[in-house]
């Protein structure tokens, strides 16, 4: 239904009202402090939100959209950290919340969060201005551009719940299918973006269609008609429709906008006015769009639920590519495949370079970034239960008949040959070739396919560890992935990264425990700065931080999760993008604990600590996880990234049919007892430390940031735990 009841200002009115009436200045402030309030905190200026609503109130917002909007802008739902003692959620009565008052309140929310999906921050604010300078009075349209833009991101992060990005995927996914189904080329523009300029144009007439009942708007093209059409059904569907090379494929209760699909053709549009007695007037504008290709894919937001399947439909139709069912198949199975069986060996280096001898002379610290144990060790007790139930949400469900990684790699390759002609590269190589193995990208269609199959397998691989709460959303992929999952592919294919590619001689490189929490991250935050040292963050709209931050534990098998929830870190006051650790001082790993060793080295808790308490701090980057560890009458400073990382690489032991609570041979050479803080010495011969924490899952995991090369004895005896830990060169072994 339409959402046309009441004015464009709301409470954000009333302020202003307020204000003009003659009344006590500090009776007046204080009678507004909550909505000031909620103004500072998301440092938005209140007369940005007014002419935001202004600016909705000039459109008619209706359909399913419409039901969903206040809602979500009225969303004040928060889940506690205990530990931390802050949130995840949303503050109740925020700067988003006012605009939920009016209608033009909501249509203009929701026009800005559509507009921020298209063109991020800054040339949102630019559309604004422009359209505010058009169509409203001067008195209404004072504020600056950089004004409009903040209140329009505080607007879409809250609005992100949506999951605007599905929405234009699936309506550009049903336009690709008619040409598909009708043996029409599908055009390679559909998804194109508008500039801005045009966008205000398109945005003033669609304004006169809406407002006046005898005009009648009329667009047909093609280029950038996937978005045009995904803005205008999800806006105003109730006024809207739509055919694909005249065959009608929507239809609203008006036909206030007529859309023409037609292939190969630039957009145009225009509004036609009936007059009495005259027929029809067309008024003399007309405006054809261009390409805006500064636009980054990373501001659509998409819903958990499907998202990786929206993401591939989108990829494939920027190269005007459709996506059969057995590509969305075969890329499920590629990713079970990789998750089961890529071993620590596949993911290593050959050399061994990028993780043996890593030492940071600053901090005083060795960090082993090793995936000790694979991949599949992390996901629990079933992981075939886990991965099959994952991608079934966000992709397809895989059948897991086979999975080894080459036979589903080279069915992939197969597919792909089969969507691509071989004359469509320029070079004549890419056809047969492993572009994966490549050091650069190449200017060949095919290479761009890989690519984003490439996007696909590694967020399908680190959305296996997340478990969504409701409403989550996830962030539309706007760059190439890293190259060190894929040549962990290429060497389980046994194919030599020396030989293959366009750099003879590359150095391979290490998929290790940091590339998997940076590549979870960025699942919602995007292109992610690794300097922040960072545990969680947050895209504005969903967040997303480790289990262990609520539960600091070694799961035993262990199990890596992370949690990704609706809305942003908060304290009740401010909100907050990241949280961050502060690595470990030289002066704690110097100053280490000392315990005095015991005659006879038995499985006990005589290395665990007495007390932990974790705190979040606010800094300017966000909030500063610390986590402060009382052992042995000493406080020490550790690094919760450091333990997560470190938990990610533990291997567990090999299991043995000896009493696990049989004391360590009299003869056992070179083996040191050890508490939870034990750091290993920058020596390249050191002696293997015995962690002693028997009984204890969080003191095990406070073990993890040894930084060490880790083996947990598991249901192992202490003796064959030592003999495997010498064999196979780990330095450390948690009881």
């Amino acid at each position: 239904m339409a959402d046309n009841t009441g004015g464009g200002g709301g409470v954000v009115q009333s302020f202003q009202s307020d204000l003009s009436s003659g009344s006590s200045g500090l009776s007046t402030l204080t009678a507004i402090a909550p909505l000031l309030r909620a103004l500072s905190a998301d440092d938005v200026a209140g007369m940005a939100l007014l002419q935001v609503s202004e600016i909705g109130s000039l459109f008619h917002l209706n359909g399913k959209f419409a039901d969903e909007v206040p809602d979500a802008l009225r969303r004040h739902k928060s889940i506690r950290l205990d530990r931390v003692m802050h949130y995840v959620g949303w503050i109740r009565g925020d700067a988003a919340s006012v605009m939920a008052e009016s209608a033009g309140g909501r249509a203009g929310a929701f026009l800005c969060s559509i507009l921020v999906e298209y063109y991020g921050d800054l040339n949102t604010g630019n559309v604004l201005h422009e359209l505010s300078a058009d169509l409203l009075p001067k008195n209404r349209a004072g504020c600056s551009k950089s004004q409009l833009s903040r209140a329009a991101v505080v607007l879409s992060k809250k609005l992100g719940t949506l999951g605007f990005g599905t929405h234009l995927a699936k309506e550009a996914t049903r336009i690709r299918e008619i040409y598909l189904n009708s043996n029409i080329p599908i055009p390679r523009s559909l998804i194109n973006t508008l500039a801005t300029i045009s966008m205000v144009k398109f945005l003033k007439a669609l304004n006169k269609a809406l407002t006046d009942e005898t005009a009648v708007l009329y667009v047909e093209g093609c280029h950038g008609m996937g978005r045009m059409v995904a803005l205008l059904t999800a806006l105003c569907p109730e006024d809207v429709s739509i055919s694909v090379e005249n065959e009608i494929t929507f239809r609203g209760h008006r036909s206030s906008v007529i859309v023409s699909i037609k292939a190969n053709q630039p957009v145009r549009f225009w509004v036609e006015t009936a007059l009495t007695g005259d027929g029809v007037k067309v008024f003399p504008h007309l405006v054809l769009p261009c390409i805006d290709h500064s636009y980054t894919r990373s501001w659509c937001n998409l819903k958990w639920d499907g998202f990786l399947a929206a993401q591939l439909d989108i990829l494939f139709l920027e190269d005007g590519y459709h996506v059969p069912n057995e590509l969305r198949s075969v890329c499920a199975e590629l990713i079970a495949s990789i998750a089961l069986s890529l071993s620590p060996e596949d993911l290593m280096d050959p050399a061994g370079v990028s993780l043996e001898g890593k030492y940071d002379h600053g901090y005083g610290m060795y960090y082993n970034r090793r995936l000790e144990a694979g991949i599949r060790n992390l996901l629990g007790p079933y992981p075939r239960n886990r991965i099959s139930d994952q991608l079934k949400r966000i992709l397809t469900e895989p059948s897991l008949t086979c999975t080894t990684i080459e036979p589903n790699y080279f069915h992939l390759h197969r597919v792909i040959q089969s969507l691509v002609p071989e004359e469509a590269c320029p070079y004549r190589n890419c056809f047969h070739a492993h572009p994966w193995a490549a050091a650069f990208p190449a200017p060949c269609p095919i290479w761009k396919i890989w690519d984003h199959i490439a996007i696909i397998i590694e967020q399908g691989l680190a959305a296996l560890f997340i478990t969504p709460g409701e409403s989550a959303t996830v962030k539309l992929r706007g760059f190439s992935t890293p190259k060190e999952l894929r040549h962990a592919i290429l060497r389980a294919l046994y194919i030599d990264l020396r030989t293959h590619g366009n750099n003879i001689g590359q150095r391979s490189l290490s998929y290790t425990t940091e590339n998997l929490h940076q590549q979870i991250q960025e699942l919602v935050f995007g292109k992610l700065d690794t300097s922040y040292n960072c545990i969680g963050s947050s895209s504005g709209s969903s967040s997303i931080f480790p289990a262990m931050l609520l539960r600091p534990a070694f799961l035993d098998p262990p199990y890596l999760e992370y949690i990704l929830e609706n809305g942003q870190f908060h304290d009740g006051q401010d909100y907050y993008n990241l949280l961050y650790s502060r690595p470990r001082s030289l002066t704690d790993v110097i100053f280490a604990s000392e315990i005095l060793p015991p005659s006879t080295v038995t499985p006990s808790n005589l290395g665990c600590h007495s007390n932990l308490l974790i705190t979040a701090r606010s800094e300017h980057f966000g909030l500063q996880i610390r986590t402060l560890v009382d052992c042995h009458g000493k406080q020490v400073e550790m690094d919760f990234r450091q333990l997560l990382l470190g938990y990610m690489g533990v291997k567990v032991a090999n299991e043995c049919s000896h009493n696990p609570n049989s004391p360590l041979e009299p003869h056992a050479s070179n083996v040191v007892v050890e508490s939870v803080d034990y750091v290993p010495p920058p020596l390249t011969s050191r002696p293997i430390a015995v962690i002693l924490t028997h009984g204890s899952p969080e003191a095990r995991f406070l073990a993890c940031g040894n930084g060490g090369r880790t083996l947990f004895m598991g249901k192992s005896c202490l003796n064959c735990a030592v003999k495997q830990a010498k064999e196979e060169g780990f330095n450390v072994i948690i009881l």
